[in-house]
């Protein structure tokens, strides 16, 4: 039995990776019995997202979150509790494991707990995803606070029994070099294309050109440079070139002036067939990523490009630089903002539609190689690692 746990997300929140986490597993592991447990509305939102057979394949079990902003003291306790239920689940099957498809600190030394001291047979896996961006940033000096950060977490004794996945290698290369203590312990799953989305492009070029910000319309992710970039443009290239952005603003950036916008970002997030829908519309998908969060981050926004053959322009980080690397032309790198706006100008000047469908038929590469038939091979491969553990 493979316990699966989503600990922190509600609703619509990272349902397409969890989805194609659990295709994965079903894919990887045919003959286990696969429990996922998670907030109500997430259950049926990802149990939507899935085939009928593969949803049918999987038992579903409602469990009761933390409110999110819940004090790390408080929540300590309540993912305890959470815990040490999810792990009697298997108390007689001794092939069984946990694994968790995201964290926080209080959540991971829960885990560890259980599994150094009460459940000492036991295996856990660890999804890591956008918090690892903690690992980056400022760090009290306060011991107090300073053993409660996600640092102290990742590093606390568990046996050799508890194993994290991140999910792009620049990621894992990050996160070691931040804590070299980790090597031997981090996995590389490379981030899923989302069950039952992505379709071929036919490498049109029609005017108007479209460009796409995806996502959450925040500071960390350069929209408000985007949005002085699609003013700039659209002014000097009227009827050539529309700029939208699909997703949701925070509360902190809704004052943003987004005239120069064809289709804006709301308060609320979109339905997945909405938001696919609209993708679906674009050229080019627009990554002016800062650095900082996107080298411990993979992004959803890149598979959506991705699986839906959408060539992108990008900063120059290490998520995007190694795929290209190894996937050749997808798009195009900037190394700074004026070259982020030259190369969009270049692209409405030249409509090289020779190029275009060349970087569509190398990012089809890149779909192709993150199907869920490809990484549950590589999923097996992980898994092993946990039962020479036991």
């Amino acid at each position: 039995m493979i316990v699966v746990c989503e600990p922190i997300c509600w609703g619509l929140e990272h349902v397409p990776i969890n989805a194609s986490i659990l295709e994965i597993l079903r894919l990887a592991l045919p003959s286990e019995e696969i429990v996922f447990c998670g907030e109500r509305s997430h259950l049926k939102n990802v149990s939507a997202q899935m085939g009928a057979g593969i949803s049918s394949s999987i038992v579903w079990n409602a469990i009761k979150l933390p409110p999110r902003l819940t004090k790390d003291r408080n929540r300590w306790i309540v993912d305890y509790k959470l815990l040490k239920s999810l792990t009697r689940m298997f108390s007689k099957d001794t092939n069984s494991h946990l694994l968790l498809t995201a964290t926080a600190p209080s959540t991971l030394v829960a885990l560890k707990f259980l599994i150094k001291y009460v459940y000492r047979k036991r295996t856990a896996q660890v999804i890591l995803h956008g918090n690892l961006s903690m690992l980056s940033g400022w760090r009290s000096r306060n011991p107090i606070i300073r053993i409660q950060d996600l640092r102290t977490a990742l590093v606390v004794p568990d046996s050799g029994k508890v194993r994290y996945i991140v999910l792009e290698t620049s990621i894992k290369e990050a996160m070691l070099n931040v804590l070299p203590s980790l090597v031997g312990k981090v996995d590389v799953l490379d981030h899923p294309i989302p069950p039952s989305e992505g379709e071929q492009s036919i490498g049109d070029l029609s005017m108007p050109l479209q460009f796409g910000f995806l996502g959450l319309a925040s500071e960390a992710k350069g929209f408000p440079f985007y949005l002085t970039v699609a003013s700039e443009l659209s002014m000097k290239y009227p009827q050539r070139v529309e700029f939208n952005a699909i997703g949701t603003v925070p509360c902190d950036q809704e004052k943003l002036e987004m005239i120069a916008l064809k289709r804006k970002p709301g308060f609320r997030i979109l339905n997945r067939d909405k938001f696919t829908r609209y993708l679906k519309e674009l050229h080019f998908v627009c990554f002016p990523y800062q650095s900082g969060h996107y080298e411990f981050s993979a992004s959803g926004a890149l598979l959506d490009s991705i699986g839906w053959e959408k060539p992108f322009i990008a900063m120059r980080l290490p998520i995007f630089e190694n795929l290209f690397s190894r996937f050749g032309d997808i798009g195009y790198l900037c190394a700074t903002e004026a070259e982020f706006r030259e190369t969009i100008d270049g692209i409405i000047k030249d409509k090289d539609i020779a190029r275009y469908r060349k970087q569509i038929l190398a990012l089809r590469k890149v779909g192709e190689s993150r199907t869920p038939e490809i990484l549950a091979s590589k999923y097996r491969k992980i898994y092993k690692k946990l039962r020479i553990k036991q």
